[in-house]
């Protein structure tokens, strides 16, 4: 069996925001389609600071998309972890869950644009430790227990 597909990162160089406005609109419509059409999964990706529109969050997007669909699997591959402060990712993928039925998954991503960190003032030469402590929040976060995080229970 051949299972497909649709991957979306809206690059569109040169678009004024009309330009955008229909290019999410579309992809919105493509989403329905694919889904009646036997797609497997709907794919979005995420970067920062890019001239030709890449998109950069790609969340707000998932959600919109799974409003728009009642089976399709989609998944952000990659969230850029690092780049998010984790409680409140923790809380919007909570959310998502809840609006999509369980079909958004994640690849938590490093990232490997220096420009990326650069914008949101993170460290780039402590990535690696900052990303697995980042996971270990996100893992506590959704016990819903409370727990400890920058010397303060939450």
């Amino acid at each position: 069996m051949t299972h497909f597909v649709t991957r979306y990162d809206f690059r569109a160089p040169g678009a004024d925001p009309a330009g955008r406005r229909e290019l999410f609109g579309r992809a919105l419509e493509q989403a329905a389609y694919v889904e009646q059409h036997g797609h497997a999964a709907l794919m979005l990706s995420e970067h920062h600071s890019s001239d030709d529109g890449y998109l950069p969050s790609p969340i707000p997007v998932a959600s919109a998309m799974a409003a728009v669909t009642s089976t399709i699997s989609i998944s952000v591959s990659a969230l850029l972890l690092n780049l998010y402060d984790p409680l409140r990712v923790a809380e919007e993928i909570a959310v998502l869950d809840h609006l999509s039925g369980g079909r958004v998954t994640y690849t938590i991503g490093l990232g490997y644009r220096r420009e990326e960190y650069d914008l949101f003032g993170r460290s780039w030469e402590t990535r690696g430790r900052d990303i697995e402590d980042k996971i270990r929040v996100l893992q506590h976060a959704w016990t819903g227990e409370p727990f400890e995080h920058e010397g303060r229970t939450v």
